[in-house]
């Protein structure tokens, strides 16, 4: 039997993207991802209300990660594995700040987001603005962070994303000894 048709009829192709990049294919997508999440609410009897209430999230920025084969997988931050600590840091009392390396656009795996979960919809539609312009881990590193802060915790989200930019750069480790020393 010939693959390319098989491939064809299981729609078991990746999709190429304007980039250049290929998104999983859309059998892929259905047996990897799911519409909706287990969000149960993220209630909390009490939430925080010390003086320590933010967070920092570090996203990637880039978006392509090369494979063995020298094609690009198109992918970034997992948009559950972002979106549901975030939800639940929020229900927590916690604020949270946005940055990326250079201050770039946050990215974000689209073809992996829950398209039915109106939790995850209505925090991806609150923070569209953010994810857009956040701000810079550069900036945070050499300005903002300080021995009196009010972050009580530093996120990385998950996701193929965490390994793009984000493990040899200086500015995080910086920050991650500084969380660690605070």
């Amino acid at each position: 039997i010939n693959m390319g048709i098989l491939r064809k009829l299981f729609r078991a192709s990746p999709i190429p993207t304007p980039d250049g990049a290929f998104s999983p294919s859309p059998l892929a997508i259905k047996l990897g991802t799911s519409s909706t999440t287990d969000y149960d609410g993220g209630a909390y009897a009490k939430p925080y209300a010390g003086t320590k209430n933010r967070v920092l999230m570090i996203c990637t920025e880039e978006r392509n990660m090369t494979m063995a084969n020298g094609k690009k997988f198109s992918t970034g931050n997992h948009p559950v594995e972002m979106g549901l600590p975030m939800l639940h840091l929020m229900n927590a009392g916690f604020e949270i700040d946005v940055v990326t390396p250079t201050g770039a656009p946050v990215a974000i795996e689209m073809w992996a987001m829950p398209a039915d979960d109106a939790n995850i919809q209505k925090l991806y539609r609150d923070f569209d603005g953010v994810f857009q312009n956040p701000g810079s881990l550069e900036e945070f590193a050499q300005n903002i962070m300080t021995d009196d802060t009010q972050y009580a915790a530093v996120f990385i989200p998950g996701g193929h994303g965490a390994m793009l930019g984000l493990p040899d750069n200086a500015d995080l480790g910086k920050v991650l000894l500084w969380a660690h020393k605070t």
